[in-house]
């Protein structure tokens, strides 16, 4: 058996052999050429049968990628604009359109994109906010996206006691403050608690808010009469926007 062994070392294969090695190297695209082949002859329901079997789950596959890479190409083609002023304003869900149209008539009176500016007059202080459990508002400030806050009289003095409002000479600059004084209304400040971190508000009254009874733009288009007549504008603390806060004091025309 040995001798057989090595009287077939160093031979070479014959023809038959080679052609027999050749095959099967060629099996699988051969394969792959009778599977289309069977397709093309195939009709009807067998067709789509050996389709779906065969080719589908790859054809979405295709599809899909095409489909995430052109979505990429047009978002970096086209990035949605980015936010440079939003407003919490409470209680006027009823002035919802004139809210929008204040809105449009400020981003135009700044010179700013219509949809980089957004007043949200989807806020209730009688359901979201007095007892502290707005969601929406909480998830807002904390994501640092609100600039400013208009609400009525005891919803700010709410807000400012949760530390969620700056004072005017900090968010306006003392000069630009010194100038709004007799527009501005103090509120009282919070103070934490040395027990329990707690925040209340029995710290000294400090300017916070501007009365918005004093901005002709205001009540030209809401009046003086309560509720809407008696709203204040405070600013958020660190608010991201802080390029268009002195373009909204001068389209609000304080007196």
């Amino acid at each position: 058996m040995a001798r057989d062994d090595d009287r077939t070392k160093g031979r070479p294969l014959t023809e038959e052999q080679l052609r027999m090695v050749s095959d099967l190297a060629a099996a699988p695209s051969n394969a792959e050429e009778s599977k289309i082949e069977t397709f093309r002859r195939l009709r009807g329901r067998e067709r789509w049968a050996f389709f779906r079997e065969h080719f589908l789950g790859w054809s979405l596959l295709a599809v899909g990628i095409v489909a995430l890479v052109v979505a990429i190409v047009v978002h970096m083609l086209n990035p949605a604009p980015q936010m440079r002023l939003e407003i919490m304003v409470m209680d006027m869900v009823e002035d919802s359109q004139s809210i929008d149209a204040m809105s449009e008539e400020f981003a135009k009176a700044a010179g700013a994109d219509p949809d980089t500016i957004y007043f949200d007059s989807t806020y209730t202080s009688s359901s979201s906010y007095t007892d502290g459990s707005d969601a929406k508002l909480s998830t807002q400030y904390y994501m640092g996206n609100l600039t400013a806050i208009i609400a009525p009289k005891d919803a700010f003095q709410t807000i400012v006691s949760r530390g969620m409002i700056v004072p005017l000479d900090e968010a306006l600059g003392k000069d630009e403050a010194a100038k709004l004084a007799d527009d501005a209304q103090e509120f009282d400040s919070p103070t934490k608690s040395d027990e329990d971190d707690s925040i209340t508000t029995d710290g000294e009254p400090y300017a916070y808010g501007l009365n918005l009874s004093r901005s002709s733009t205001w009540t030209g288009r809401f009046g003086t009469d309560e509720p809407n007549g008696d709203m204040y504008l405070g600013f958020v603390r660190d608010a991201h926007t802080t390029d268009l806060i002195g373009a909204l004091i001068d389209y609000l025309a304080f007196e």
